[in-house]
């Protein structure tokens, strides 16, 4: 008897290795061509939507070249040249993360102008739109795409891009000189009236109390999201050792608080300066920046500075390099007069602020890479195996660290 096909029913196919390698090598053809395409429409967006608000709230020229400028991981950044009276030139395009409040914008801003104002020029200041503003304010797309962004232009600062965070082996020439811009930029904004403003992270004191209940969470989240490779298993393996160091150092928030507070950067490493030869020319990104402790933000820096990425002996601190920098620091700022060196109560304490700006990077590591779990997972366990690595060597050679202050 004839098999009659039930209109119900499917058959399921089997195939060989080489015809289903044919379609998936397909696949992925037709994947790579709709990913070139998402990245081309995108290029033709933000095209379109700085020439927009370039033209529209600024009189500084018609929009000729665009270049975006990779290594952040929150805001967009752009090289763009204009072009007025037949002349070009280049400016500095900041698009903000889109939950970048208004008051954050301003703080930065704020600051920066002031900074300038007292005479530091190592720096890019934010540039006045039409209406006096320093940014231009501007809701993009509709519905479920809708979002509110912040832009500003700011100078544009020639030099190279020298170093970067992991690339940090330089000269003591440029220890010096990073540290002596750095005491120029506290003294000129030690005395900033922040108009109640500031930035949107807490002072590293009260947002150290709050690591082990956001590491916690971090963790369960990766569970939660079926995540486990080399970044998260080595989470969970450092977990409880990072929780004590963080709880340790709640010890001595009484003492720590009375330490100076003035505006801070909180973000100084080679990747956020120019440089022209062995001399530091600019400064830039100051998103984080808050009011906080000053030793923080000079103990964030000589750990970003001067820990070693190097394979065996990463988070070693160069302490020849970290003697000069804050012996040209110290020297820079009793010149300048107006703010102190850093003081007999700060150098009693400055191990446990470096462990601080320690705590605040594993702190960025694991958020960051919640925010995006499709990370890559071995770039951020490099990053985190590197601060966990400074952790460990600071706890073991405090009393070296110590003598070198």
């Amino acid at each position: 008897m004839q098999n009659v096909p039930n209109p119900r029913m499917k058959e399921i196919s089997n195939s060989n290795s080489n015809a289903t390698l044919d379609l998936y090598m397909a696949q992925k053809s037709l994947y790579k061509k709709l990913g070139d395409e998402v990245k081309r429409i995108d290029s033709y967006f933000i095209f379109q939507q700085i020439q927009e608000i370039v033209e529209e709230n600024y009189d500084l020229g018609k929009l000729v070249e665009v270049f975006e400028i990779f290594g952040g991981y929150t805001s967009r950044a752009f090289r763009i040249t204009l072009e007025k009276g037949g002349e070009r030139k280049d400016w500095f395009f900041r698009k903000y993360m889109k939950i970048k409040p208004e008051t954050e914008v301003l703080f930065e801003h704020y600051l920066l102008l002031h900074a300038r104002k007292n005479g530091f020029q190592r720096t890019a200041v934010p540039i006045a739109t039409k209406d006096g503003k320093t940014y231009v304010s501007r809701i993009q797309g509709e519905k479920d795409f809708r979002r509110q962004h912040y832009f500003t232009i700011y100078e544009y600062f020639s030099g190279e891009d020298t170093y970067d965070w992991v690339y940090n082996e330089m000269p003591l020439e440029t220890d010096i000189d990073i540290a002596e811009m750095f005491a120029e930029l506290h003294h000129s904004s030690a005395d900033f009236d922040t108009q109640g403003l500031n930035g949107d992270e807490p002072p590293i004191l009260e947002f150290n109390k709050q690591f082990p209940d956001k590491w916690l969470f971090y963790k369960e989240e990766y569970a939660k999201a079926g995540l486990k490779d080399i970044f998260t298993d080595y989470f969970s393996e450092q977990f409880d050792y990072v929780v004590d160091m963080s709880k340790r150092l709640d010890a001595a928030y009484d003492e720590l608080r009375r330490l100076p507070i003035i505006p801070i950067q909180c973000d100084l490493h080679p990747g956020n300066l120019k440089f022209k030869g062995d001399k530091c020319v600019a400064i830039f990104d100051f998103e984080a920046a808050k009011l906080d402790l000053r030793l923080f933000d000079v103990c964030l820096g000589v750990t970003n500075c001067f820990a070693s990425w190097k394979p065996g002996i990463e988070g070693h601190i160069y302490l020849d390099r970290m003697e000069a920098f804050l012996r040209a620091y110290n020297n820079r700022l009793k010149e300048l007069g107006g703010l102190s060196p850093i003081n007999e109560a700060e150098k009693k304490h400055f191990c446990e602020v470096l462990q601080l700006s320690n705590m605040y990077m594993v702190q960025w590591a694991a958020r960051v890479y919640h925010s995006d779990m499709a990370s890559n997972p071995y770039e951020f366990y490099f990053y985190l195996r590197h601060q966990i690595g400074c952790v460990e060597w600071i706890e073991k050679n405090h009393v070296e660290i110590a003598s070198r202050l």
